[in-house]
């Protein structure tokens, strides 16, 4: 009690008042993921999604956090939601506040505050965390390394008709979002080989996702199956199974080993 004099009631304030947002703030985050989902419905207005909110935060507050996040699938999925999408959503949500943690440590780092706790490891910690919200976004990683010469693929960014980035690009091309992970927006409609491909694909995955989209020189090679373990002698392959385990996207060929629909990617694209 006689550390209550000293205290800064306007800091107190202000951290009353960041604890009571939380939950709205909260729910309106994962409502905003259950809409790009495509999963939400009437039943699941604001007001639901704050309370369903804070049952999964008391939860959190008694249970491992894993248990409060499973009380918010099942929740939602009693609210008419399918069970993929009501888990998928928690995990997306939980993900970009991974993702926010991440970026708010690195600006904590960047400060010139009393920092000296951590010794000769802040560059490392900044490395860390920079490198982390880098790989988030394949775009700003690969003008990162074009920047410092390390080689890639041709690439461009396309937004909404406006050309962010654009290399010198020759048909295929690899059409994908740059923002996600585990390969999700790519299918084998993302190899692309006309330029009427390339306008749909990229319609395509921006009325989805609601971001940038990443056009990439396609590398065309063959994928080798090979045995991995170091006791049988993997056998050659019959040409009706080398079909079925082996895989190889290629196009019509011309002279030389070039590709016949070769165009200048800067130049078509930005039309």
């Amino acid at each position: 009690m006689s550390a209550v004099p000293l205290l800064d009631f306007r800091w107190v304030a202000f951290a009353t008042l960041v604890i009571v947002l939380e939950i709205p703030l909260l729910a309106l985050r994962w409502g905003n993921v259950v809409a790009a989902l495509a999963a939400r419905n009437e039943r699941m207005t604001h007001i639901v999604m704050i309370a369903i909110t804070a049952i999964g935060q008391f939860f959190v507050q008694v249970l491992p956090s894993v248990a409060g996040d499973g009380v918010r699938a099942w929740l939602l999925a009693r609210l008419g939601c399918d069970w993929p999408n009501a888990v998928t959503s928690v995990v997306i949500d939980r993900a970009i506040g991974v993702g926010l943690l991440v970026a708010f440590g690195f600006a904590i780092l960047l400060l010139p505050s009393g920092l000296a706790a951590l010794g000769g490891y802040r560059d490392a910690m900044l490395l860390l965390y920079g490198g982390l919200l880098l790989a988030g976004d394949k775009t700003l990683t690969k003008k990162v390394l074009r920047f410092h010469g390390i080689r890639t693929p041709e690439f461009a960014t396309i937004y909404r008709g406006a050309l962010d980035w654009a290399g010198d690009l020759q048909f295929p091309v690899i059409v994908k979002p740059p923002q996600e992970d585990a390969s999700l927006g790519i299918s084998s409609a993302s190899v692309v080989r006309e330029l009427k491909d390339l306008f749909a694909r990229i319609d395509e995955l921006q009325a989805e996702y609601q971001q940038p989209v990443l056009v990439e020189q396609f590398i065309e090679h063959p994928f080798d199956r090979r045995s991995l373990c170091p006791r049988r002698r993997p056998q050659p392959a019959s040409g009706a199974e080398e079909s079925r385990t082996s895989v190889r996207i290629v196009g019509q060929r011309g002279h030389g080993g070039k590709p016949e629909n070769a165009f200048c990617g800067r130049s078509t694209i930005a039309a």
